[in-house]
C-alpha cells in the first residue's frame, strides 16, 4: 500500500476530527436568482448586472473577494455573499444556535441590498430553477473553477449545464461532536432526504415551461455526474466513518486543482493519482471536500443539500425543522432503528416521489404519512419560540407545493 496515500487518508481524517467550539449550531446558505421585473435573468456583467449590485455593496464590507481582478463576493462577521456559476446570488449566514438569530442577520442583509437591487431594476427570486429563460443563453461568471466544471460536465452526464446555470438551493449545516456523532447524523440526513426534497419542492418552471414533475432538481443532479453526486459507498454499512469518506474523496475525479492560487484543469484524474507522491495540505483537503456534490456533504460540519431554494420564511422553517430533528434527544436513533435501509432504498423512495409526488411511498410508507409524522416529531421537539417557523413550512407543504 502506498505510504503517502495512507498519510493523505490520515490527514483528511484529522481534518474532520477536530474539537468543535459549537456543537449545536446551524448554518444557512440560501441561493437566489437575480432577475429583472419580467423575471428574465440578470447576467454578471453589463449595465444593471449582478456586478453592479456587488459594487453597490462594496462600501459596507471590509473583506472583498476577487478572482483575477473580478469582484465575486464579500463577507463580514455575520454572513458572506458569493456567486454560483451563472451569478446565482448566495448568502451564507455564520452558524448560530437559534433560528431567530439567522432571521435577524438575513433581514439586515435584505435591508442593505434592497435599495441597490431597486436602483438596478432587480430582485432576488428563490426557486429551485430559473423562472425564465434558457440556461443555454446564460454566461458563466469569470471564474476558472466554473469554466473547468462546465467543460467536464458536458461529458459526465446530460444535465450539467442545467445544474450549473439553472438551479438554486437551500442548504443547512449542522455540527457533529465526534466520528460516532457524524455517522448517526449523516445516515439520518440521508434517511429523511426523500422527505426533505418533497417538503421543499419549489420548482414550478423548467426551461420556460410549466413543470409538473416533483423533485425536478433531483433529476438534474442525478444526471450531472454520478461519481460525485451519489452518496459515498457503504453509508449504512458497518464500519462507515471518516476513513470511508476520505477514501471516497480521494477517488472521485477532481476536475481541477489549485496551484499557486491558479486553477489547473485535470479532468478525470483523482486526488489519489494527482497526490500519489505528494502530501495533502489543508488547502488541498478543503478543495477536495468542495469538489463532491452528494445530498449530504462532509466538511468540518455536515451540509444537508437536498432542498430547493425557498423564500426566506420557508428557509427559516426548514432550518428549524433540521434543528428540531437533529438536535433533539432520541429522534435520530428512533428513525435509524425503525428504518433499516440501504442507499438503494433512498433512490427507490425518490423514484416513487418523482413519479407520484405525495402519493408515492417512502420505505413502504405513504409519503404523506411519513412526512406528517416527521413534522409532528419536529414540532414536539422544538421550543415554543421557534415553533411558528416549522408551522409555516408545514403549511407550504400541505398547500400542495410540489411542482408549482
Amino acid at each position: 500500500m502506498n505510504t503517502i496515500y495512507n498519510k493523505n487518508i490520515d490527514s483528511i481524517i484529522s481534518y474532520f476530527d477536530v474539537p468543535k467550539t459549537c456543537t449545536s449550531c446551524l448554518g444557512l446558505e440560501l441561493e437566489h436568482f437575480p432577475v429583472y421585473g419580467d423575471e428574465s435573468p440578470a447576467p454578471y456583467s453589463g449595465e444593471h448586472g449582478v456586478l453592479e449590485v456587488l459594487n453597490g455593496l462594496k462600501p459596507y464590507f471590509e473583506d472583498l473577494y476577487y478572482v483575477d481582478g473580478a469582484l465575486l463576493g464579500m463577507y463580514n462577521d455575520e454572513y458572506s455573499i458569493s456567486l454560483e456559476p451563472s451569478a446565482q446570488f448566495e448568502i451564507s449566514v455564520t452558524p448560530k444556535t437559534t433560528v431567530r438569530e439567522i432571521e435577524k442577520i438575513y433581514s439586515g442583509f435584505q435591508n442593505l441590498v434592497a435599495p441597490i437591487l431597486k436602483k438596478n431594476g432587480l430582485r432576488l427570486e428563490t426557486l429551485g430553477y430559473r423562472p425564465k429563460g434558457s440556461v443555454y443563453d446564460l454566461e458563466l461568471i469569470p471564474k476558472k473553477r466554473y469554466e473547468y466544471m462546465d467543460r467536464y460536465f458536458k461529458t459526465s452526464g446530460t444535465c450539467g449545464i442545467n445544474m450549473m446555470r439553472g438551479t438554486a438551493s437551500t442548504q443547512v449545516s449542522i455540527d457533529f461532536v465526534n466520528e460516532w456523532d457524524f455517522v448517526r447524523k449523516y445516515r439520518f440526513a440521508y434517511l429523511i432526504m426523500p422527505a426533505i426534497k418533497l417538503i421543499c419542492d419549489n420548482t414550478p418552471v423548467f426551461e420556460d415551461k410549466k413543470n409538473d414533475t416533483p423533485l425536478k432538481r433531483t433529476y438534474i443532479w442525478r444526471n450531472t455526474d454520478k461519481a460525485r453526486c451519489e452518496a459515498p459507498a457503504g453509508v449504512f454499512e458497518k464500519g462507515f466513518g471518516f476513513a470511508s469518506y476520505a477514501e471516497y474523496l480521494m477517488n472521485v475525479p477532481l476536475i481541477f486543482i489549485m496551484e499557486n492560487g491558479t486553477a489547473k484543469y485535470v479532468g478525470d484524474q483523482t486526488a489519489a493519482q494527482l497526490f500519489e507522491n505528494k502530501l495533502l495540505t489543508k488547502e488541498d483537503i478543503e478543495h477536495i471536500t468542495s469538489m463532491v456534490f452528494p445530498d449530504v456533504r462532509l466538511k468540518r460540519y455536515i451540509e444537508i443539500r437536498g432542498a430547493d431554494s425557498l423564500p426566506i420564511e420557508l428557509a427559516l422553517g426548514y432550518t428549524a425543522l433540521i434543528k428540531a430533528l437533529f438536535y433533539s434527544c432520541g429522534t435520530i436513533e428512533s428513525y435509524l432503528d425503525e428504518y433499516k435501509i440501504h442507499y438503494s432504498h433512498i433512490l427507490a423512495a425518490e423514484n416513487s416521489l418523482m413519479k407520484n409526488g405525495k402519493n408515492g411511498k417512502i420505505y413502504g410508507v405513504p409519503a404523506d404519512e411519513f412526512i406528517k409524522s416527521l413534522f409532528a416529531c419536529a414540532k414536539n421537539n422544538i421550543s415554543g419560540g421557534e415553533l411558528h417557523y416549522i408551522e409555516t413550512l408545514e403549511e407550504f407543504y400541505n398547500s400542495g407545493n410540489e411542482g408549482k
